[in-house]
C-alpha cells in the first residue's frame, strides 16, 4: 500500500508542477472560470444550453472564484483542477483492485493524465465519480452509487452514458430490490436535459450539431474515432482533422474485435459495453461527431469495466490483450506532455501579457473574433469591445454568428468612444484591402499546441476628420 501512496502522489505532484510551469489556459478552460466568476446562479443555469455541458464543473469552480480579485486566476484554475485530479489519484492508485502496472498505464494514458488531467477542463470529475461508482457497488453503498450517477450526469452528456452502463452493472448484481440508483439516474438525466439541451434556431444548430443526419462521414469517423483514434491515438492521423480512412477502419475493427474478445470472458462485463459503446457511437453519428477529448470515453468506458470485474484478468492471453490496447494512449501521453514543455500550448498567456503591459484600461480594443480572442482577455483580465453592438464582452456563446465589422465602423466606434484611435485584437492576419487603414503593431504567432494566434492592429483617426 505505501508503493501506492506513493505513486499516486507523485502522479498529482507531476501534474501540478507540470500545470503551472509550462501549460497555458486555452478559451475553453477560461470560458468556464469566467461564466462561474461573472454569474449569479440563475444566470449560470439559463446559460448552460449555449455551452452544451452541465452544471457540475462551473458551481464546483464558483466558491474559487471569490479569490479571483487577490488571486492570479490561472493558478486558482489550476489548484481547483489539481484537488479532482489528487482524488482520482487517491481513488485509481489506493482504493482501486488492479494489478500495479495496469493502474500505471492508465493513469500515464493521454486521457487520464493530459487531456483530463493537465488541461483544466470539467472531465477529470468524470473519472472521479465512475470510480466512485465501481467502489460503492462493491462496497454495497447504494445511496452513494446512487449519487455518484446523479453527478456523472452533471458532467457531460458522455458520461450520462457511462452511467447507464454502470447502472445495469447495478441491476446484474442487485436487480430491483432498491430503486434509487434509477431514480437517481431519471432525475439526473431529466436535469441534464433542461439544463442544457440547445434551444438555438435550427440553423445554429446545423453549424454546430449533426442534427440527426446520418452521413457516411459522419459513420466513419465515429467508429475510428471511438475506436483506432482512442485506443491507437497518434499511430494514425486524427481523425477529426484527416476523416477516416480504410486502414483506420481496418484497425478498429480489430480493435473492436480485440475488445470483444477480452469482455466476453465475462458475461456482465460484455454487456456493459454492448449497453455503453453503442450510445457513444450514436451519440457520435447523429449528434456531435467530437474529437479525441469526446471519443477518449470509449477508453474510459473500457477501464470502468476492467476494473468493475477483476476476473478478465485470470488467463495471460486476456491480461496482455489489455496491455497491447493500453500501450499506444500512453505513449501519445508522453509526446502531449514532451511537446506541451517545448512548445506553448497557446499564445493567450503572452498576448495577455502584452494588454497588461502595453495597452492601457482607458484604450478600448476591439475583437474581430470573440470566440478567438477571449482567452488572451482573460490572462488580461480585461474586457474587449465587439461589434456592431458596440458592448464590452468577456465570454461568448457557442452557437452565435461571428460578426466581423467594416472599417468604416470600427471608425465610427472610436468617434463614439470619443478616441484618437483604436487597437484591434484578431486571431488571424487581416485582409487589408477591407481594412487599409489598420497597422500591424504586435502578432504572437508562434508555433502552438492549439494553433491559437494573436494580431493586434491599430487604427489611428488622427489627423482625420
Amino acid at each position: 500500500m505505501k508503493k501506492e501512496w506513493i505513486l499516486a502522489i507523485a502522479f498529482v505532484l507531476f501534474v501540478f508542477i507540470f500545470k503551472i510551469t509550462y501549460h497555458e489556459l486555452w478559451k475553453d478552460e477560461w470560458q468556464a472560470w469566467i461564466l462561474s466568476r461573472d454569474m449569479t446562479f440563475g444566470e449560470l443555469f439559463s446559460f448552460l444550453n449555449y455551452e452544451g455541458h452541465p452544471s457540475f464543473w462551473y458551481l464546483y469552480l464558483k466558491p474559487f472564484t471569490i479569490l479571483s480579485n487577490s488571486v492570479d486566476q490561472s493558478l486558482l484554475i489550476n489548484i481547483a483542477h489539481i484537488i479532482p485530479v489528487g482524488i482520482l489519484a487517491y481513488l485509481l492508485y489506493v482504493r482501486i483492485t488492479l494489478p500495479l502496472f495496469l493502474k500505471i498505464l492508465i493513469s500515464l494514458s493521454y486521457f487520464f493524465c493530459f487531456e483530463y488531467s493537465v488541461i483544466n477542463r470539467g472531465y477529470v470529475w468524470a473519472l472521479v465519480w465512475s470510480l466512485v461508482a465501481i467502489l460503492a457497488i462493491k462496497e454495497h453503498k447504494t445511496l452513494l452509487f446512487a449519487l455518484s450517477l446523479f453527478l456523472l450526469c452533471q458532467i457531460e452528456v458522455y458520461t450520462v452514458f457511462i452511467a447507464i452502463a454502470l447502472v445495469w452493472a447495478y441491476y446484474a448484481e442487485k436487480g430491483l430490490k432498491d430503486l434509487r440508483p434509477y431514480i437517481a439516474l431519471s432525475s439526473g438525466f431529466l436535469l441534464f436535459l433542461i439544463t442544457v439541451y440547445p434551444r438555438s434556431s435550427h440553423q445554429g444548430l446545423s453549424d454546430a450539431y449533426n442534427v440527426w443526419q446520418v452521413t457516411l462521414s459522419n459513420m466513419g469517423k465515429s467508429y475510428q474515432g471511438l475506436l483506432a483514434n482512442t485506443f491507437t491515438i497518434g499511430a494514425i492521423p486524427d481523425t477529426a482533422t484527416y476523416g477516416y480512412s480504410t486502414i483506420g477502419l481496418v484497425l478498429s475493427t480489430v480493435i473492436l474485435g480485440l475488445i470483444v474478445f477480452i469482455l466476453k470472458k465475462e458475461k456482465k462485463a460484455i454487456q456493459m459495453w454492448a449497453i455503453g459503446f453503442p450510445l457513444l457511437y450514436l451519440f457520435s453519428v447523429l449528434v456531435f461527431t467530437g474529437g479525441a477529448r469526446q471519443w477518449g470515453f470509449s477508453y474510459v468506458l473500457f477501464t470502468v469495466i476492467i476494473i468493475m470485474y477483476p476476473s478478465i484478468f485470470e488467463g495471460k492471453k486476456h491480461l496482455w490483450s489489455i496491455v497491447l490496447l493500453l500501450i499506444a494512449p500512453v505513449i501519445h501521453n508522453i509526446k502531449a506532455i514532451s511537446k506541451d514543455a517545448e512548445i506553448n500550448f497557446t499564445n493567450a498567456k503572452d498576448a495577455g501579457d502584452f494588454i497588461k503591459e502595453k495597452i492601457p484600461e482607458n484604450v478600448a480594443i476591439v475583437s474581430l473574433n470573440k470566440f478567438e480572442t477571449t482567452s488572451a482577455a482573460a490572462y488580461a483580465n480585461r474586457k474587449l469591445f465587439e461589434m456592431p453592438s458596440g458592448n464590452a464582452f468577456n465570454y461568448f456563446k457557442w452557437l452565435e454568428k461571428v460578426y466581423v465589422p467594416t472599417q468604416s465602423e470600427l471608425m465610427l466606434f472610436a468617434k463614439y468612444k470619443g478616441a484618437k484611435g483604436l487597437v484591434i485584437l484578431a486571431h488571424e492576419p487581416i485582409d487589408q484591402n477591407r481594412y487599409t487603414i489598420l497597422k500591424l503593431w504586435k502578432s504572437f504567432n508562434k508555433e502552438n499546441f492549439k494553433s491559437e494566434e494573436f494580431y493586434f492592429y491599430i487604427l489611428n483617426l488622427s489627423g482625420r476628420n
